[in-house]
């Protein structure tokens, strides 16, 4: 039976495509073997499927340099926003005054040293204090000052003195000098009072300063326990000099 060149038309974009079943594609191939109109009408379809394939693979190569300039333009927009907070460190920096990067490596150690002693971890707190006022000013030897001064932040903790927390780290770089005051919090006899304490750094590492009371309400002072509690904790933990 001679089959119609409107059925094979219908069939070869299947053929073109490999999709067609065996049978259909022996049936159109015997009828392209006869008809040269149907073979045209193949070779047009492979044509123009080749051709959309160019088109593809031309648009793609076409988009590589649009996603190179979209990848540059990403770096560019971080490293501005990068740039912005490091060039105003840097104002700040220059200047002496404020949050400039010697202020922000003053909290960074301040929290590393309030951080060890809420931990109870004297000696490594110790080892990152500078020893140059206080009851250590005399020690000629930082091994010996930081010895003692650990040593008397373990008979603080013996008498249940206690540093359990801080906040409001406030060193910020004044005319080239970095200190602040950070608020403390000591518990004792299951209290919790609240003084302030001035933290410097010095050549890397922390001076520490008497703690003084935190007022609340300027009508009152410390009590006597808060008194006691400044005078033992000052004695120990001051290592700052002011001349």
């Amino acid at each position: 039976m001679k089959i119609q060149c409107a059925v094979i038309e219908d069939l070869l974009p299947l053929y073109v495509d490999g999709v067609c079943s065996e049978e259909s594609k022996i049936i159109l191939e015997e009828h392209l073997k006869e008809c040269s109109g149907c073979r045209e009408k193949l070779k047009a379809q492979k044509e123009a499927l080749t051709l959309s394939d160019e088109v593809v693979k031309e648009n793609l190569q076409a988009k590589e340099p649009f996603k190179k300039i979209e990848k540059h333009q990403q770096i560019k927009l971080i490293a501005i926003i990068v740039a912005i907070p490091l060039l105003w460190l840097s104002f700040l920096e220059i200047r002496g005054d404020g949050l400039g990067f010697s202020a922000l490596y003053g909290r960074y150690k301040a929290e590393r040293f309030l951080s060890n002693i809420e931990k109870g971890n004297y000696q490594a707190a110790a080892r990152n204090v500078k020893y140059s006022g206080g009851v250590y000013a005399s020690i000629g030897s930082d091994d010996k000052a930081q010895k003692e001064w650990a040593k008397g932040m373990e008979e603080l903790k013996n008498e249940g003195i206690e540093f359990v927390g801080h906040k409001n780290n406030e060193i910020v770089t004044d005319d080239g000098f970095t200190s602040g005051e950070v608020i403390v919090s000591v518990q004792y006899k299951y209290i919790v009072y609240y003084f302030e304490l001035f933290i410097s750094t010095n050549s890397g590492k922390i001076e520490t300063g008497n703690l003084s009371y935190k007022i609340k309400n300027p009508a009152y002072g410390p009590n006597e326990t808060e008194k006691m509690l400044m005078n033992k904790i000052s004695t120990v933990i001051s290592t700052y000099n002011p001349g």
